[in-house]
């Protein structure tokens, strides 16, 4: 928005021009604090009250919407101030007319409370997320998220925004284009709200060599994402048993101090052997990685150019 500038000497003119009376809140170099409209009462109450009329605050900047819920989630306690929600409702088809870049900073920054979720369904609820962000229908995944984050002491505001869509759609890569998040944060959104592998199944199997190897395909981070993930659809559909919450702490554990383990050979190696380059080339490579996969990434150099040798005799 551009917004228009007017200075002034009075500092309640100054206060009435704010969004919330928490931040109406003034002070003087010796201590002195200036407080027209009892900001300090409504931060103790843990109340987010627009200064004056609500409707006449959004319509000065609309942004104020997200900003009033985005407080709540992280200053407030219990629900909202009515007239402040009942003008967010009346006025959320405005928000259209702001900028991607101003929606993304706020959502996430909502995101990043300490518990957004009973927040969050409230604007689900009263459809404010409808007209800009029409993909966002799923509170209670959020806050089996969140519960789960607590248990491990993390908290990422792109895996709570994976967890406000169904999985197993096109929902994250349209809401990354509304929101105009970055490449990086992009391709996590994509990928966690179409999950490329089952990683509940995986977890729950306790087969290490099952988790290593989708460790060694996907890297640590997209595996610690999509085990957290799992974890929390787990619990939202039913109580995980402690040993199943240990199965998920355990993965995530391991894919926290895991090192890629790189294949010891290449195309040089069997260019070496006399194969010319090719398609030939790139086969007896992935013959020998498959076979060094399924020995789960024991084999060193010297045993896997053994076996890249026999391969090479047998295709001739």
């Amino acid at each position: 928005r551009r917004a228009k500038v007017a200075f002034t000497d009075d500092w309640e003119a100054d206060a009435a021009r704010r969004d919330f009376t928490m931040n109406a809140i003034s002070a003087e170099p010796d201590g002195t604090i200036h407080d027209p409209f009892g900001g300090l009462t409504d931060l103790v109450a843990g109340r987010v009250r627009f200064v004056g009329d609500a409707a006449t605050r959004i319509r000065e900047d609309v942004l104020r919407i997200l900003r009033f819920f985005r407080f709540h989630a992280s200053h407030g306690t219990g629900a909202p101030d009515p007239a402040g929600m009942a003008a967010c409702r009346a006025l959320a088809e405005l928000l259209p007319g702001l900028s991607a870049e101003r929606v993304q900073a706020e959502v996430l920054r909502l995101l990043e409370a300490p518990d957004p979720a009973p927040t969050v369904a409230i604007m689900i609820g009263a459809d404010i997320f409808k007209p800009i962000l029409p993909e966002i229908v799923d509170a209670p995944r959020l806050a089996a998220l969140v519960a789960v984050e607590r248990r491990l002491h993390v908290a990422d505001r792109i895996r709570r925004l994976a967890a406000l869509m169904p999985p197993g759609s096109d929902r994250g890569a349209v809401t990354a284009a509304r929101l105009k998040l970055s490449n990086a944060d992009k391709r996590r959104l994509e990928l966690l709200t179409r999950p490329p592998l089952p990683v509940a199944a995986i977890t729950l199997t306790r087969d290490m060599r099952s988790w290593r190897r989708a460790l060694q395909s996907f890297g640590a981070n997209d595996i610690r994402d999509l085990a957290i993930m799992a974890w929390a659809d787990e619990a939202l559909i039913g109580d995980v048993a402690e040993a199943d919450a240990q199965a998920f702490a355990d993965i995530i554990a391991l894919a926290d101090g895991w090192t890629p383990v790189p294949f010891p050979i290449s195309g040089r190696d069997v260019r070496k052997l006399g194969v010319p380059t090719g398609p030939q080339v790139g086969e007896l490579l992935d013959t020998v990685k498959r076979w060094w996969e399924n020995e789960d990434y024991r084999p060193d150099r010297a045993q896997c150019l053994a076996r890249l040798a026999e391969a090479v005799g047998g295709s001739r």
